[in-house]
C-alpha cells in the first residue's frame, strides 16, 4: 500500500482508508495499513458479561447460525464513522452484517453464533465508539439524551469559565493597576481549571487515541495549543509577566465545543432528512381502541405488534400481519409481480407495501419497522455508500488537500522561526489547522448521493446502490425490451385460426392442454393464453400433464397419454399481431393472434431519451415484422426474433449499455448489461438481477433517473468548489494573521454547514422533483 501521512478527526476516519487499501471500498481520510488497527483488537474484562449465555437468550434474535443484537454507540460524529459502522464485516469476520441508524445512534449487528460478544464490544470501543447493549427500546432515548447532556454540560462549563475570565480580562485590558492585574490573573488561573480538566477532555481523548496508533489526529494541534497556552500562562502568572492567555484558551474551548455541537446537530438532521425518506407515503393508520371500541387515527410510527388495524379500500397495507376479517383481495404486484389481486382468507399473512384491492378489512400487526418483509428487502440494498469514481476523486482531493495544509503549516513555523518569531509561526500554523478541515469534502458527496437516492425512492425508483447515479452517466447504448417495457404487456387474443375442422369437444381439450401448459408461466403471452383458456372452459381441467418443459424464448411443450403438445411462436405472423401456434405431435392445429398496446408515454419518453445522444435499440423475442413496425413508429433501431442467449451476446458486445427489461424473462440479458433496469416483476426478483427497479412500471422513470443523476453530479461539483473556496480563503486568512485561533474556531464549521445547506437547496430540477413528491 502507498504510504501516506495524514491527520484524522477520529479513529473511524482512519480505519475507513484502511478498508479502501485492503478491500477496495470508499474511505474518507488516510490510513497506512490494516495491521495497526488489528493489533488493537484485544479482549477486555469490562465486557465479559456479554459472553453470558442469558444475554443471547434474552436480548438477541436468533436465526440459523446468526444472532442479531443492537448497541447504542457513543462518539459517532461524522460520515467516516457512519461508513465504518456499515462495513464492520470487513474488519472482523465474526460480523456478518452491520447496519447503523444515524437518527437513533443504534448499531444493529448480525454475528456468527460462535462470535464472542465481549471481543466485538471491545473492538467498537478501541475504534473510538463506546457500545451499550440495548435491552429495551426506551433505553435508546436515554443513552442519546445522556450523551447529548454530557456534551451540553461541557459547553455550559466552558461558557461559564470563559465569561467569568473575560470579565477579569476586560478589567486588565482597561488599565487595571499591576497589583490588581496580578490578582485577576491568579483568579483566572483557578477559574479555568474546569474547562481545562473537563470541557476539553474530548480533544485530549481523540489526540491520545491517535498517538497510541502512532498517528496525528486533527485534534492534536488543538490539544497542544490548549496545553502549551495554559503552561505559558501559568508560568507568566508565577513570574508576574504579561503572557497570560487564559481568556483566549477558555474562549477557544467554548467556541470549538459549541461549533462542533451545532455542526453535528445540523449534519445529523440533514442526513436523517435524506435517509428517512420512505418508499411508502403513509403518515397515519387506523388503530382499534379497546377502551371505546372505536378506530382512531395514530401516527404511522406508533403502531406496535398485536395492534388491530383497519385497512381501507385502495390503501397500502402499512405493516406485516394476519388477516382478521373473513377475506380480502390483495394486489401483491410489488412483491410478486402479479397484477391480478390475490384472494386471502382469515388468518393468512398480508405484507407491507401490498394494496387492498377490495373492501376494507381488519388485520393484526405482527411486524413493524425494520422487521417487515419489505424493509428487510430495502435494508439489503447498499444505500449509504457506493464505490464510484466521483467518491474516489473527492476522497483523493481531501487527502491531498490535508497533506498540503500540514506541509504549509510546517513551512510557516520554520519560516517564522528563521525570522526569530516562533510563537507567531506556531499561532498561525495552529490557526491554519483549526480553520481548514476536510470534513466538507467528505460530507458533500455522500449527502448529494443520499438526497438523489431518497428522491428517487419517493418516485418508486429503487436503486440497488447509489453508484447507479454515476453509472447511468457513463452509458453509451440503450437497449429496450418490447413487451411490458414499450408496450403494456397485457395481451389479448383477437383471432383464432383452425387449420383443420375441430369439434367443440376437441377445442375444449385443446384449451385444457393450453391452460395446463401455461398456467405457471409468468410471461405476458402465457398469462394471456391462460386467461383466454380459463374464460372459454366451464371448469378447470382435472387431469395433469405427464411432463412439462419450458424453453425460454422458444416456447413450452408437454406430454399427455403418449402425445406431444407444444406452444411456440408462429413464423407466419404479420406486423400487427403476435402469433402462437399450438401443435400436436408436430402438426399445427390452431394459431392464436395476440395484440399488445403500446404505452401512452412511450413515444414522448423515446424522444427525450434520443436527446441524451445515445443509440436506442429494441431487443425482442417477438416476430421481426412486429418489432420493426414498432421501431419505425418510434424512429429507433430494432432487432427481433431473438433468443435470450442472442440478447445476452448483443449486450456482451456493447460493454457500456443500459438494458431495460423484465427481471424474470430477460434475466440473462440483464446480467450482461452495464446498467440493468427492471420494469416488471416483483421487487425481490428484480433486484436480484438488476441495479434499478422501476416499481411503477413507467418508462418515464428512466428519464427521471437520468436527470436526477445528472443534477446530482452538478451538485457534487458545486459542493466541491464551495469547499475548496472556503478552505483556500480560510487558509489565506490564517497564514496572513488576519484571523487567530479564536476566529478559526468560529469559522471551522462554516464549510460543512455550507455544504449541508447547498444540498438542501439542491438545483432547480431537484427542487421541482422534491415538490412533486
Amino acid at each position: 500500500n502507498e504510504k501516506l501521512e495524514a491527520y484524522f478527526c477520529c479513529t473511524g476516519c482512519e480505519v475507513v482508508f484502511n478498508i479502501l487499501n485492503d478491500h477496495e471500498l470508499i474511505p474518507y481520510y488516510s490510513l497506512r495499513s490494516k495491521s495497526s488497527a488489528q493489533a488493537r483488537l484485544v479482549s477486555s474484562n469490562e465486557y465479559q458479561y456479554l459472553d453470558h449465555p442469558q444475554i443471547i437468550e434474552k436480548y438477541a434474535l436468533q436465526h440459523d447460525d446468526v444472532v442479531t443484537l443492537e448497541f447504542y454507540l457513543e462518539g459517532i460524529h461524522c460520515l467516516g464513522c457512519l461508513y465504518l459502522m456499515e462495513n464492520l464485516n470487513q474488519i472482523d469476520q465474526q460480523i456478518v452484517v452491520s447496519r447503523f441508524n444515524s437518527e437513533t445512534g443504534i448499531l444493529k449487528l448480525s454475528l456468527k453464533r460462535e462470535a464472542k460478544l465481549s471481543y466485538i464490544a471491545y473492538v467498537l470501543e478501541t475504534l473510538g465508539y463506546k457500545p451499550h447493549l440495548i435491552k429495551e427500546r426506551n433505553e435508546i432515548r436515554q443513552f442519546k439524551q445522556q450523551e447529548r447532556k454530557i456534551a451540553l454540560k461541557r459547553i455550559g462549563i466552558a461558557a461559564a469559565v470563559s465569561g467569568n475570565i473575560m470579565l477579569l480580562a476586560i478589567a486588565v485590558y482597561s488599565g487595571a493597576s499591576p497589583e490588581w492585574q496580578k490578582y485577576f490573573d491568579q483568579i483566572s488561573a483557578i477559574i479555568i481549571l474546569p474547562a481545562l480538566l473537563y470541557s476539553a477532555i474530548p480533544f485530549y481523548q481523540v489526540s491520545l487515541q491517535g498517538l497510541k496508533q502512532k498517528k496525528i489526529s486533527i485534534d492534536l494541534p488543538i490539544s497542544l495549543a490548549i496545553i502549551v497556552g495554559a503552561i505559558v500562562s501559568y508560568v507568566a502568572v508565577y513570574k508576574h509577566t504579561d503572557q497570560v492567555y487564559f481568556d483566549s484558551i477558555a474562549s477557544l474551548i467554548f467556541l470549538l465545543l459549541s461549533t462542533r455541537f451545532i455542526q453535528k446537530e445540523v449534519e445529523g438532521k440533514a442526513l436523517h432528512h435524506f435517509q428517512k425518506q420512505s418508499y411508502f407515503n403513509i403518515e397515519s393508520v387506523q388503530r382499534y381502541n379497546i377502551t371505546n371500541g372505536q378506530y382512531e387515527s395514530i401516527p404511522f410510527e406508533e403502531a406496535i405488534p398485536q395492534d388491530q388495524i383497519l385497512v381501507k379500500e385502495g390503501d397500502v397495507i402499512p405493516y406485516d400481519g394476519k388477516l382478521i376479517s373473513k377475506d380480502a383481495h390483495i394486489n401483491e404486484s410489488l412483491l410478486t409481480g402479479e397484477s391480478q389481486p390475490k384472494h386471502l382468507i382469515s388468518g393468512q399473512v398480508v405484507y407491507q407495501g401490498t394494496v387492498n384491492s377490495g373492501q376494507a378489512f381488519e388485520m393484526k400487526v405482527d411486524f413493524v419497522g425494520e422487521q417487515t418483509r419489505m424493509n428487510r428487502i430495502m435494508q439489503n440494498l447498499n444505500r449509504p455508500m457506493g464505490n464510484s469514481d466521483i467518491w474516489t476523486m473527492t476522497d483523493k482531493i481531501g487527502t491531498y488537500f490535508l497533506s498540503t495544509v500540514i506541509l504549509i503549516g510546517l513551512i510557516t513555523i520554520l519560516f517564522f522561526w528563521y525570522l526569530g518569531d516562533p510563537m507567531t509561526g506556531i499561532t498561525r500554523a495552529v490557526t491554519l489547522l483549526i480553520v481548514t478541515c476536510p470534513c466538507a469534502l467528505a460530507i458533500g458527496t455522500p449527502l448529494s448521493f443520499a438526497q438523489g437516492f431518497s428522491y428517487l425512492l419517493k418516485k418508486k425508483i429503487i436503486l440497488r446502490d447509489v453508484k447507479v447515479l454515476e453509472k447511468i452517466l457513463h452509458v453509451k447504448n440503450i437497449f429496450l425490451d418490447k413487451t411490458g417495457t414499450l408496450t403494456k404487456g397485457r395481451f389479448k387474443v383477437v383471432n383464432v385460426i383452425y387449420h383443420s375442422p375441430i369439434s367443440s369437444k376437441e377445442n375444449e381439450f385443446i384449451l385444457a392442454i393450453i391452460y395446463l401448459l401455461e398456467k405457471n408461466s409468468r410471461h405476458p403471452v402465457a398469462q394471456c393464453l391462460t386467461n383466454f383458456a380459463q374464460e372459454q372452459l366451464e371448469e378447470v381441467p382435472s387431469f395433469k400433464l405427464d411432463s412439462l418443459l419450458e424453453t425460454s424464448g422458444k416456447g413450452i411443450e408437454g406430454q399427455y397419454l403418449g402425445h406431444h403438445y407444444q406452444l411456440q411462436r408462429s413464423l407466419s405472423g404479420n406486423d400487427l399481431h403476435t402469433t402462437i401456434d399450438f401443435s400436436k405431435n408436430g402438426q399445427t392445429l390452431t394459431t392464436y393472434y395476440l395484440q399488445d398496446e403500446i404505452k401512452q408515454e412511450t413515444a414522448s419518453v423515446i424522444n427525450r431519451l434520443r436527446k441524451w445522444g445515445r443509440p436506442i435499440t429494441i431487443l425482442s423475442g417477438d416476430h421481426k415484422q412486429i418489432v420493426a413496425e414498432l421501431a419505425n413508429k418510434l424512429h429507433i433501431q430494432a432487432k427481433g426474433q431473438l433468443s435470450p442467449e442472442e440478447k445476452a451476446n448483443i449486450l456482451r458486445e456493447h460493454p457500456l449499455s443500459l438494458m431495460v427489461g423484465d427481471g424474470a424473462n430477460d434475466a440473462l440479458a440483464l446480467k450482461e448489461a452495464f446498467l440493468p433496469v427492471c420494469v416488471r416483476g416483483g421487487v425481490e426478483i428484480s433486484l436480484n438481477v438488476s441495479d434499478v427497479y422501476l416499481a411503477n412500471d413507467d418508462l418515464e422513470s428512466l428519464v427521471t433517473l437520468y436527470r436526477t443523476a445528472r443534477e446530482t453530479k452538478k451538485l457534487i461539483i458545486r459542493n466541491l468548489f464551495l469547499s475548496l473556496f472556503y478552505n483556500i480563503t480560510a487558509a489565506t486568512l490564517a497564514l496572513t494573521g488576519i484571523i487567530g485561533p479564536l476566529w478559526a474556531a468560529v469559522f471551522m464549521p462554516l464549510s460543512s454547514l455550507t455544504i449541508v445547506f447547498s444540498n438542501l437547496w439542491g438545483t432547480k430540477y431537484l427542487r421541482q422533483l422534491k415538490r412533486s413528491l
